[in-house]
């Protein structure tokens, strides 16, 4: 793998113009990557688009299905055991920063697990271990200073959203394996 592949620019943009400009928690980053390794992503993507899978009930980053799906689902099972006569309870989990944050051995663990080809293994590893960015502030890069990338699924890039969801599938298995879903009914 290029070294080349595995560089970025990171790019700190305001998310509220009338906030406070020094609060860090009001920046969201950016990550541009070199054309070609986006290029070859794309690749990655369709010849192993068949390892790359979640449950159905995963809705984020598929085409064609997300939030409004998310909130239908919920609304029609809340529906259903309201009518039943039941009370639902809901607990709900903020991942919202959980891209950045993957412990990224513990990806390449439930990648492992979830049968992808050794080769992607090998390449993404490879990949991963030469992720560097810089940050491009006003116009000025800081190109004496670059930051090695040691958590998260890479920013900007045509995969992570598949890695992430091969990531987050393995606790959608792991709920379902219970057989309980709302209020003690048993799955059939």
């Amino acid at each position: 793998m290029p070294h080349g592949f595995g560089q970025g620019i990171t790019i700190p943009l305001l998310k509220d113009k009338s906030g406070h400009l020094s609060d860090l928690s009001n920046y969201r980053a950016i990550t541009v990557s070199p054309a070609i390794s986006k290029l070859f992503e794309i690749v990655i993507l369709n010849v192993c688009q068949e390892y790359l899978t979640s449950d159905d009930l995963q809705f984020g980053f598929k085409p064609g299905i997300g939030c409004a799906e998310a909130i239908y689902t919920l609304r029609t099972t809340v529906d259903y055991f309201n009518a039943g006569g039941s009370t639902v309870f809901a607990a709900s989990l903020d991942i919202s920063k959980a891209y950045d944050k993957i412990n990224n051995f513990r990806l390449f663990s439930v990648l492992i697990k979830a049968g992808l080809p050794k080769w992607l293994i090998d390449i993404l590893l490879c990949w991963y271990e030469k992720l560097v960015v810089r940050v491009r502030w006003n116009g000025s890069y800081s190109y004496e200073y670059e930051f090695y990338v040691k958590s998260g699924v890479r920013q900007g890039s045509s995969l992570s959203p598949s890695l992430f969801n091969v990531f987050v599938n393995k606790f959608l298995v792991d709920v379902k394996q219970l057989k309980v879903i709302c209020n003690g009914f048993s799955q059939n």
